[in-house]
């Protein structure tokens, strides 16, 4: 068992840092993003105000990016938001 947990850790290992050499200029990943939208208003009728009100909520969304760097050092991306 541990001869199979080392040949995989190893093969991991050596997997990921072939990757990451031949990908240099890739770069991806995850984003989270939080924020509020509010709105006010009222209704006027005749004059006098008939309806008012005021709402908040909250928002949070996550993102996932995949972003290469151009030989000039210009970056191109893709950003998926999820909604």
């Amino acid at each position: 068992m541990r001869k199979i947990i080392s040949v995989l850790i190893t093969s991991t290992v050596l997997f990921f840092f072939g990757i990451t050499g031949s990908m240099a200029d890739w770069t991806a990943g995850l984003s989270v993003t939080h924020g509020e939208y509010s709105a006010s208003g009222e209704e006027n009728e005749n004059g006098e105000i008939a309806n008012s009100g005021d709402q908040k909520i909250g928002v949070t969304y996550p993102a996932i990016f995949v972003e290469r760097t151009l030989d000039n050092g210009v970056s191109v991306g893709l950003d998926i938001i999820a909604g």
